[in-house]
């Protein structure tokens, strides 16, 4: 019919502005991986027949189906610094040089930080408004093509490993998507220690932090340059720390830091920006100091 052919019309023009627009150009394929129900299998295709009839935004129904919905199975670094039965930080400030013994008084985070199903992460009970969600969307796109391009690692490291931090990790830590809500009314302006406010940091963690960069120069400790795969790992992240650098560098405010080393593990990593007054994103991550 008329109608369905129009709506197809409508999902095909979506899904070639989504590819012209991505700042890497990727493929077809690719876009299915960055964004596993928005690419061109058009499961979205009864959105954008609902936005013509009623106004509902795609930019919304997106926002709401992938990024306040909750990944089931969290785990990583994410899930580490719950206080729950999934929970594996160490905590050292209060001698316990495991997870705390008094979890009421000893966290991270809280509440703590979720998992959304898109793989952004991003704080426990976020709302976003319309204008707010729509900018969640557009930075959302970046940010998971970028993270894509870098999932994985040659050689040994291979799959998932493709995004190092760095800064005297002693782990395989990566950088992981992260989006928040700000206003500068509330929230104050965009630094570590707003932003760690922000986020429920324990005060301990919030009274040592590390300003930081990202260097595509830096040397890393964890590799054995010795190793086969040395040489081409450097150039992978290398061009890692690069894109990193300059995504960030587009934005007229970006902090990068961590807090609390020596005082726990994993330590709290942050690379993020102002990409709009209401909204934070960027990368978070964990690293190991020992």
């Amino acid at each position: 019919s008329i109608a369905v052919a129009r709506c197809n019309l409508i999902a095909s023009l979506s899904g070639i502005l989504r590819f012209m627009l991505c700042p890497m150009r990727m493929g077809a394929q690719q876009i299915v991986g960055v964004f596993p129900s928005v690419g061109v299998g058009f499961r979205w295709q009864h959105v954008l027949c609902k936005e013509s009839s009623s106004g509902v935004d795609f930019w919304r129904a997106w926002v709401d189906q992938e990024l306040l919905v909750l990944d089931p199975s969290p785990h990583g670094v994410i899930a580490d610094w719950r206080n729950d039965e999934r929970g594996r930080w160490l905590c050292y400030w209060d001698k316990s040089y495991a997870m705390p013994k008094d979890r009421m008084a000893n966290f991270v985070f809280r509440p703590h930080l979720e998992t959304a199903a898109c793989g952004i992460v991003r704080p426990v009970g976020l709302v976003l408004d319309d204008e707010q969600a729509r900018e969640a969307y557009d930075h959302a796109r970046e940010l998971l093509a970028l993270a894509a391009m870098f999932k994985n690692a040659p050689g040994r490291r291979g799959e998932g490993y493709g995004r190092s931090i760095g800064w005297g990790d002693e782990s395989d830590g990566q950088w992981l998507p992260f989006m928040l809500a700000w206003s500068v009314d509330v929230d104050g302006t965009l630094a570590p220690s707003s932003l760690l406010n922000k986020l429920g940091a324990h005060p301990q963690i919030q009274n040592l932090i590390e300003l930081h960069a990202i260097d595509p120069d830096e040397e890393e400790d964890a590799w054995d340059d010795d190793d086969d795969d040395f040489e081409e790992w450097r150039a992978h992240d290398k061009k890692w720390r690069t894109a990193l650098r300059s995504h960030l560098s587009s934005h007229p405010r970006a902090i990068l830091f961590y807090a609390g080393s020596e005082l726990l593990n994993p330590v709290p990593c942050f690379a993020v920006a102002q990409v709009h007054p209401r909204l934070v994103a960027g990368f978070i991550g964990g690293i190991v100091h020992t």
